[in-house]
């Protein structure tokens, strides 16, 4: 059973750190305030704003961050500055055994997904949502996740071009960025995809790079094991020359045929402005009626 953290009220304590790419102050001063407007506090990570490369600080830098975030007694939920890259070179690095006796939520994606895939192992939900960076464009999306937080269970509802889908849909809900969930197959942080609901997300690959990983889902027996797959927004796809034959929707198409899994395509989330919060780990009914989805939550 999952173990959900306390819902926030006003003058609750959150928690801002970069376990992946470096950050700016003026990257996330409107998210800050934004915060403050809604009655949080705000206590930001020692090494927030240090770089080293691409990343937020060292290694050691970014873990010490995260371990101070992930023991924090008093702080009810860790909200993630961005992403990019390097959030799996901090997990060797800390331990989570504080954080289970004092569970709060972590908000984030993209490489965030590392840590929603190692909350589920601790069977502890997570929110795939907009990071402090994107506060400004998203406001909408980072509304949703507030209430959220605040324990207020927002459904979502989409078109989706997917034909052949029975009236509803019920289980647990996991995933998130492709590129992370196909980095961490075969080690300790990889899914339980057994009737699973999973949702799949990416940005910024090229469009054979993404086949491969979906071919890797379907030669490894994980879609023969889903009972359903979400797709939310591929942005940025690059093609290369030539370009492949068949878009990312039509192999899906084929392979949930021949997999027999429902297929629920144009999910509002992932790497647009429009990013609707999801609860990773939580169990969810889909409900589908004339071509629209309409997601909500079970717990």
């Amino acid at each position: 059973m999952m173990l959900f953290p306390p819902n926030l009220k006003k003058n609750d304590l959150i928690l801002i750190i970069s376990p992946a790419g470096a950050v700016s102050p003026c990257q996330l001063s409107y998210g800050i305030s934004y915060l403050h407007d809604f009655g949080f506090r705000t206590e930001e990570g020692q090494y927030l704003y240090h770089q080293e490369g691409p990343f937020a600080g060292t290694d050691k830098e970014r873990a010490s961050d995260l371990q101070w975030a992930l023991d924090h007694t008093e702080a009810k939920a860790i909200w993630m500055a961005r992403g990019g890259y390097g959030t799996i070179k901090c997990l060797p690095k800390v331990s989570w055994e504080r954080f289970v006796q004092h569970p709060k939520w972590i908000i984030g994606f993209s490489d965030i997904t590392v840590l929603h895939q190692k909350l589920y192992q601790l069977d502890i939900p997570s929110i795939h949502a907009p990071m402090i960076t994107q506060f400004q464009e998203a406001k909408a999306p980072v509304d949703q996740t507030i209430n959220l937080l605040k324990g207020e269970r927002n459904s979502i509802t989409w078109k989706t071009s997917t034909i052949s889908l029975p009236k509803e849909i019920v289980g647990q809900l996991i995933g998130g960025n492709l590129s992370i969930i196909q980095s961490l197959r075969g080690t300790s942080l990889d899914l339980d995809y057994e009737d699973k609901i999973l949702f799949i997300e990416d940005v910024d690959e090229y469009h054979y790079h993404i086949d491969r990983m979906v071919e890797n889902l379907s030669y490894s027996g994980i879609l023969d094991k889903i009972n359903t797959l979400i797709v939310g927004s591929f942005t940025m796809i690059r093609e290369g020359n030539p370009p492949m034959p068949y878009s990312l929707e039509d192999n899906l198409k084929r392979l949930s045929q021949y997999h027999n899994f429902h297929l629920i395509l144009d999910a509002p989330i992932g790497h647009i402005e429009e990013n609707h919060p999801i609860i990773l780990g939580s169990n969810i009914k889909l409900s589908i009626e004339d071509q629209k989805v309409t997601l909500n939550y079970m717990d």
